[in-house]
């Protein structure tokens, strides 16, 4: 292919490149996690980490889109990242934020957790 349409070839090994690399972080030890404490949640997924405190978000439930199973979430007024992506997010799943569910816990008992952690944390 790189001999006939060198463009092409050069896409594709990009494009499947790209997706090797993204599967490899989720090899890493500690490369994908949620972490919860009394204060927030933590996310780590594809090399990035964010940190979202209890007090900015509400709401929190399980939910399917499209077949993914998801813990959704609205974010209170205190919450002052993403404006965009949150309009983006409230039109495609009717919540403003969201995490995929597919840790080593039922979508509905990570729900409960998050809900006792959010009810017990320090900054309400």
């Amino acid at each position: 292919m790189l001999e006939d349409k060198p463009i092409m070839g050069i896409l594709g090994i990009c494009f499947f490149g790209l997706g090797g690399i993204a599967f490899l972080t989720q090899l890493l030890p500690n490369g994908y996690y949620l972490k919860l404490d009394e204060e927030g949640f933590e996310i780590k997924a594809l090399l990035r980490t964010n940190f979202t405190h209890w007090y900015e978000v509400k709401n929190i439930r399980a939910s399917n889109v499209r077949g993914t199973k998801m813990i959704l979430f609205d974010y209170t007024a205190k919450h002052k990242k993403w404006k965009r992506g949150k309009k983006l997010a409230k039109f495609l799943a009717g919540k403003e934020g969201g995490l995929v569910s597919d840790y080593n816990i039922k979508s509905k008992e990570l729900v409960n957790l998050m809900k006792e952690y959010k009810r017990n944390s320090t900054k309400s």
